[in-house]
């Protein structure tokens, strides 16, 4: 897997291949990377998508943009840098 996509560890082979299955823990797995512009387009597309068809994605999103923002007012200039559990 390319290293420079920083795609998630725990992010399943099958769904990188096939993005257009993405299932809601991938997605939940991928949206720190999509509001922060880290996604290859492809991969923002398909987060994209499912998040259109998907309320709890949404509310999952929304919590995202919500603790970025607060971050972002509470640390001015800090550099938000994603963070999973495998790394």
């Amino acid at each position: 897997m390319d290293q420079a996509r920083k795609v998630p560890e725990n992010l399943s082979d099958e769904a990188v291949v096939k993005l257009d299955e993405l299932s809601c823990e991938d997605v939940c797995d991928l949206l720190y990377l999509f509001l922060t512009n880290e996604l290859e387009e492809d991969e923002s597309q398909q987060v994209c998508s499912h998040l259109l068809n998907c309320v709890e994605c949404r509310k999952a999103m929304a919590e995202h943009v919500k603790l970025n923002g607060s971050l972002k007012r509470a640390i001015p200039g800090i550099e938000l840098n994603y963070y999973s559990q495998n790394n």
